[in-house]
């Protein structure tokens, strides 16, 4: 969990991460404000070995218009 930036700037928390075995890829959930929250937004998110580039794919809970 940590800050989710765009552009230098603060836009969210990061709440959870894990890998998915099946995907072989790892995700995560988070809260964002604004510009980051539309799909295809590339946002970047706290990693083991520092910040890691990230794709908003869609809401995961409600219907994003939140």
């Amino acid at each position: 969990p940590g800050p989710v930036t765009l552009r230098g700037a603060i836009v969210g928390r990061l709440t959870s991460q894990a890998w998915s075995e099946t995907r072989a890829c790892a995700f995560a959930l988070a809260w964002l404000n604004g510009d980051a929250a539309k799909i295809g937004a590339k946002v970047d998110v706290p990693g083991a070995g520092g910040p890691v580039r990230a794709e908003v794919v869609r809401p995961a809970f409600g219907n994003g218009a939140e």
